[in-house]
C-alpha cells in the first residue's frame, strides 16, 4: 500500500493540487489526505475511483499494479537463474539474466546478477564483460546494497581474473559484514575458492 501512497502524492502534485484541494473534491478533511500520502491510513475502496477519475488516470495506475507485477516478474527472474546456479548451470543463468535485460536494461539488480554468473562461467571474454557489468552499476544511481553487492563481486573478479591490485583497490571502498572490505581482504589474502564466493554473493548460500 506504500505505492498508493505515493501515487496519491505524486498525482496530486502533478495537476498541481494541494491536499485541501482532494480533500474538498472527495468531502474528507485535508488531515485524513495527508494520512494517506503518509501511509498511516488508506482510502476507503469506494474512494478510489474518484481518486482515479481526479487525476484522469485508472485505478490500476493509482495502485500501482504495473510497478507490482514488473517487481513479481523480476523475482521470477531471480528464482530461475538462482535455480540454474544450483544447478551449475552457469550458461543457463547468464541466459535467464540476458533475456531479462531486453526488458529492464538498467536494473542493476539484474545487470550485477549477470556480471556474477558471467564470472562464475569463467571465460576471458566473459569475465572481461562482467567488470565492465558491475563498473557500470557502480556508475548508476543504484540503490546502495545493490552497489556494494557489485562493488564485491568486481573484487573476486578481478582476482579471478588475476588483477589481484585492482580487487585489493575495489575493496577499499566496501562497507561491512559479507561485503565488508575486512571480509573481502581476507578472502583475497587467502586466496579462496572465487568462484565459491561469488556464487554465496550472488545467492546466499554455499556452491553446492
Amino acid at each position: 500500500m506504500f505505492v498508493l501512497s505515493a501515487k496519491l502524492r505524486e498525482h496530486r502534485r502533478r495537476l498541481e493540487m494541494t491536499q485541501e484541494d482532494v480533500a474538498n473534491a472527495l468531502g474528507v478533511a485535508p488531515q485524513t489526505v495527508s494520512k494517506w500520502e503518509r501511509a498511516e491510513t488508506y482510502p476507503d475502496i469506494m474512494l478510489l475511483p474518484a481518486l482515479a477519475n481526479m487525476f484522469q488516470i485508472t485505478v490500476d495506475e493509482l495502485l500501482g499494479m504495473e510497478e507490482l507485477r514488473e517487481a513479481h516478474q523480476i523475482g521470477e527472474v531471480y528464482t530461475t537463474a538462482r535455480q540454474r546456479l544450483s544447478q551449475k548451470d552457469w550458461s543457463g543463468a547468464v541466459t535467464v539474466y540476458e533475456q531479462a535485460l531486453r526488458i529492464w536494461p538498467n536494473d542493476a539488480g539484474i545487470l550485477t546478477d549477470l556480471a556474477m554468473a558471467l564470472a562464475l562461467a569463467g571465460e576471458a571474454a566473459q569475465l572481461a564483460r562482467a567488470k565492465e557489468l558491475c563498473e557500470r552499476v557502480l556508475h548508476m544511481p543504484a540503490n546502495v546494497k545493490v552497489q556494494h553487492t557489485a562493488r564485491a563481486a568486481l573484487c573476486y573478479i578481478c582476482a579471478k581474473s588475476g588483477d589481484v591490485e585492482k580487487a585489493f583497490q575495489c575493496a577499499k571502498d566496501l562497507p561491512h559484514q559479507r561485503e565488508s572490505r575486512e571480509a573481502v581482504c581476507q578472502h583475497l589474502a587467502q586466496n579462496e575458492n572465487w568462484d565459491g564466493l561469488l556464487y554465496t554473493l550472488s545467492t546466499g548460500e554455499t556452491i553446492p
